[in-house]
């Protein structure tokens, strides 16, 4: 073969080359678009950077074939139809979204799109995506639990339902996030609740943050962080607690030690000593009062 047939071949070659790794860019960019997901958030579910996701859309380079398995499976393609093929029929696969989505609109629907991480994650999907937490019906976030069996320490757990853990069953040092309840035995150590209706708890010693959106209700609450309810705390004793807080009522038993404890509403407890600051926006009931700080007894006292 003389030089100008060699020039010809490897100018075919490399247009070949070049159109292929086009047509895999192009249909990257397709399905990542049809899927309404970012480009960050593309490079999130492989590992990579969103920079790399835009110089393939735009041409600049071409994903290493060692990852096209990753980005066939994140798409649920033939790894085949990335390279041209048209043996996925992307008709099929419009059938399929729009069962999927099964009259959720798309700012209802979200991807997994979070890190790579060690935290388990409880959702509901329908078809091959997520359905956000305040789009489930309050029947399924409600009734429908997530049960933890064993002993907990260090650990991290996601549930757009309502978290089970048995009263017998150990939590320290976790960090548990629901959007309904959160039901448990003590809390122990550090343990951080996120709940987006109702914490129902034992005791809660040494907790870091411990939020829900409507009511905690616990035994005693010792060494505790940032204790916050959207309505009322229902409690025994708050003693050596960081701040308490409810949007409504507290009411508790003794409160010894604590540097805030505050209620939107009124407080009706039992002695009240050591503390820095206790106010009510409407009233306070309590027993006997001793080396306080502040105190606001509230509008209706």
């Amino acid at each position: 073969m003389d030089n100008n047939n060699k020039d010809t071949v490897s100018k075919e070659i490399n247009n070949e080359a070049g159109n292929i790794s086009e047509v895999i860019c192009d249909r990257i960019a397709q399905l990542r678009k049809r899927d309404k997901l970012s480009q960050e958030a593309l490079a999130n579910m492989l590992g990579i950077t969103f920079q790399a996701v835009s110089k393939w859309e735009n041409n600049v380079s071409c994903p290493d074939i060692s990852i096209l398995p990753n980005i066939a499976k994140v798409f649920n393609v033939p790894i085949g139809w990335l390279f041209g093929e048209d043996a996925y029929n992307e008709e099929l696969n419009a059938d399929r979204q729009a069962s999927d989505n099964n009259g959720l609109n798309d700012e209802n629907i979200i991807h997994c799109d979070w890190e790579n991480d060690d935290t388990v994650r409880v959702v509901v999907a329908r078809g091959h995506k997520l359905i956000k937490s305040q789009e489930l019906n309050e029947n399924i976030k409600q009734f429908v639990s997530v049960g933890l069996n064993t002993n907990i320490d260090g650990g991290k757990i996601e549930s757009q339902l309502t978290i089970c853990i048995p009263q017998e069953t150990e939590v320290s040092n976790s960090s548990f996030t629901a959007g309904a309840n959160i039901n448990c035995g003590d809390i122990t150590d550090g343990g951080t609740m996120t709940a987006g209706a109702n914490i129902n708890c034992g005791d809660i010693t040494d907790g870091g943050a411990i939020t829900a959106g409507n009511s905690i209700n616990s035994q005693d609450i010792t060494d505790g962080g940032t204790i916050s309810a959207g309505s009322s705390i229902n409690c025994g004793d708050i003693s050596e607690a960081g701040v308490v807080s409810a949007g409504n009522y507290i009411q508790c038993g003794d409160i010894s030690e604590c540097d805030k404890v505050e209620a939107h509403g009124s407080i009706n407890c039992g002695d009240i000593s050591g503390c820095s600051n206790v106010a009510a926006k409407d009233k306070i009931i309590c027993g006997d009062i001793s080396d306080c700080g502040e105190i606001d007894f509230g509008k209706n006292n």
